[in-house]
C-alpha cells in the first residue's frame, strides 16, 4: 500500500508542476511537454508518452497523417479526436482552374510540425503581419515522379487564416490541462 502512496505523492507532484507551467504566459513549450512526458510515464500511460513526445518532434510529416500508425491508437479513439481537434484545420483551396460548381474548395490538413517550429511560424506570422498564409501542396503524380512537374510548381495551395498557429498551440495546451487534471483526479481517488 505504500508504494500506492508513494506513487500517488510522485503523481500530485508532477502534475502540479505541469499545471503551475501551463499557467505561465507563452505556453506550452517544449520543455513543458518534457515534464508531461514524466508524469504519464510514472502514471502508466505509454500512449500518452508517445503523444508528448510527438508534440515536441512532430508528427514525421503534415497534410495526411495516420495517428492510429504514428500513436498506436484507432483512428476514431478519444486521444485521435481531440489531436486533430487542435492540429487539424480546413484550408482554402487555391487552384488556377476554377470549380465546377463555382464554390471554392476546402480541404483538411493535419499540421503535423513539431511544438517549436509551431511557435516559430507563429511569431514569424505575427511579425510578417499576413492576414492568411499559404501551404503549398503538391500532386501525388508529381511526388511519384518529379519529372513531371514543372520545377517548383505546386498543383495547389491551401490558404488559412493567421490564427490558425495560435489555435494549434492553444489547443495543445488546453487538451494537455485536461489530460493532467484527469491523471490527478484518478490518483487522488487512489485508482492507478
Amino acid at each position: 500500500m505504500s508504494a500506492n502512496v508513494d506513487l500517488a505523492k510522485e503523481i500530485q507532484i508532477i502534475g502540479g508542476h505541469v499545471l503551475d507551467l501551463l499557467s505561465r504566459a507563452g505556453e506550452p513549450c517544449a520543455e513543458t511537454l518534457v515534464v508531461c512526458a514524466r508524469l504519464f510515464e510514472t502514471a502508466g500511460e505509454p500512449v500518452l508518452v508517445r503523444w508528448s513526445q510527438c508534440e515536441v518532434a512532430g508528427y514525421g510529416g503534415s497534410g495526411a497523417v495516420s495517428l492510429k500508425d504514428i500513436l498506436g491508437v484507432t483512428d476514431d479513439s478519444h486521444l485521435a479526436s481531440r489531436v486533430r481537434a487542435y492540429r487539424q484545420y480546413v484550408g482554402r483551396v487555391r487552384t488556377a482552374a476554377a470549380s465546377k460548381s463555382g464554390r471554392q474548395l476546402q480541404l483538411p490538413y493535419f499540421f503535423g510540425e513539431s511544438l517549436e517550429t509551431l511557435r516559430h511560424y507563429r511569431a514569424n506570422a505575427d511579425a510578417i503581419g499576413v492576414d492568411f498564409l499559404e501551404v503549398e501542396l503538391l500532386n501525388p503524380s508529381q511526388l511519384a515522379d518529379p519529372s513531371v512537374a514543372p520545377s517548383g510548381v505546386p498543383a495547389r495551395t491551401l490558404e488559412f487564416p493567421r490564427y490558425v498557429f495560435y489555435r494549434i498551440l492553444s489547443g495543445l495546451g488546453v487538451e494537455l490541462e485536461m489530460v493532467v487534471r484527469s491523471i490527478l483526479k484518478r490518483f487522488a481517488d487512489g485508482a492507478p
